[in-house]
């Protein structure tokens, strides 16, 4: 910080805009006409603004990084077919990503809160389905590589292969479970054939 006297300015106030130990700008009050004496709260206020300014900019690179970093995982999602989702603890859908629709028909707001996992399994399958996936939430094991089948919106089976893992508050109670299914109809489907 260094209070200059110029012929252009009456007085003037710079406060440096530090980005940790990189200088990224400057913050300026200027008395143009009379000189003026910059009070220790002018001083301070300008302190903390810079300090405020350099922290948004802190964020917007940070918020830059994390919104580069969703692209690529949203274009990893679709190059793969996979479909992130999230469940409470009884099952039912609390995120789902917007690959569902072009995967199963369905908008995420049609099965966030409205849907359990299991409610898109096909109906002959549904109770064995529920079952063998609760056993794993009552032990709190992971999916790993589980093969499963679920309805399309328009009757047609769709092959997910299925991995998730729990989560819990702080003090260990089971929140639900979250992770991803790949569609992985065209390699069941040949499979299929070849055991034919």
């Amino acid at each position: 910080m260094r209070i200059i006297r110029c012929s252009e300015y009456a007085s003037l106030l710079l406060m440096p805009v530090m980005d940790g130990g990189r200088l990224i700008g400057f913050l300026g009050l200027d008395a143009v006409k009379l000189p003026h004496q910059f009070t220790n709260n002018k001083v301070e206020f300008m302190r903390v603004y810079a300090n405020l300014l350099a922290s948004t900019f802190q964020r917007e690179g940070t918020y830059e990084s994390l919104r580069d970093s969703v692209v690529r995982y949203d274009l990893l999602a679709q190059q793969t077919r996979s479909i992130a989702w999230e469940v409470n603890a009884e099952g039912q859908f609390t995120y789902i990503s917007p690959l569902v629709e072009s995967i199963l028909g369905y908008r995420p707001d049609e099965l966030i809160g409205k849907q359990h996992f299991y409610d898109l399994t096909p109906e002959a399958e549904r109770e064995a389905f529920k079952a063998q996936a609760f056993e794993v939430f009552a032990r709190q094991g992971l999916f790993q590589d589980l093969v499963n089948v679920a309805q399309h919106r328009n009757g047609q089976r769709v092959w997910l292969l299925t991995h998730g893992q729990p989560f819990f508050d702080a003090n260990g109670t089971l929140l639900g479970y979250r992770g991803a299914d790949q569609d992985v109809t065209a390699r069941q489907e040949a499979l299929s054939r070849l055991r034919e």
